[in-house]
């Protein structure tokens, strides 16, 4: 897929667009819960402790899935379900998973069966919506800048074919996904 300015993308899904799409996505709820949980993707971020000075995110929505979870334990009495962490609308009708990793220092801190069933429980979850939106293939899992390079390799070879997950840090993250649309 090209992105704008010919920037060739190594996603085979759309990029994000607007905030349209997220906005719509969560309009649909048929519980109602998820309008009221869309924040900045900054917000989001920054709930997740990243502390970075340059955030470079600054109108993007993305949708606390946390939120959401938390909403429906109170309002069904039941037990929390982990979930990952936001919801990124991208192209027209697509839905990315997003897990915000960044205080790990170690990848053997990340459990493959723990983020798998975030995973499986997120879709579960955002299936609340009557709107006719396909979930990305992969899901982002954004690591800490510090030690990065070693994070990535020791997670990816971790998760193996396991899952379907692309590490990424906050800054790869806004370039591939967003930037091309600025």
């Amino acid at each position: 897929m090209q992105g704008k300015g010919n920037k060739q993308s190594k996603w085979d899904r759309p990029q994000f667009v607007t905030n349209a799409t997220i906005e719509t996505f969560a309009a649909a709820d048929r519980l109602g819960i998820m309008p009221t949980c869309l924040v900045k993707i900054a917000n989001g971020l920054r709930a997740e402790h990243y502390s970075d000075k340059d955030m470079p995110f600054r109108t993007e929505l993305c949708l606390n899935l946390d939120a959401v979870e938390q909403k429906l334990v109170k309002r069904e009495h039941r037990n929390k379900n982990n979930t990952v962490d936001f919801l990124v609308g991208t192209g027209k009708n697509w839905i990315l998973l997003v897990e915000a990793k960044i205080d790990v220092e170690h990848p053997r801190n990340i459990s493959v069966s723990d983020l798998r069933d975030k995973i499986t429980h997120s879709k579960n979850l955002i299936s609340n919506s009557d709107a006719d939106f396909h979930t990305e293939r992969s899901t982002i899992v954004l690591l800490n800048t510090k030690n990065y390079q070693q994070l990535y390799r020791e997670l990816k070879n971790k998760m193996g074919n396991a899952l379907d997950i692309v590490p990424m840090n906050v800054k790869e993250f806004y370039e591939e996904i967003f930037e091309s649309c600025v």
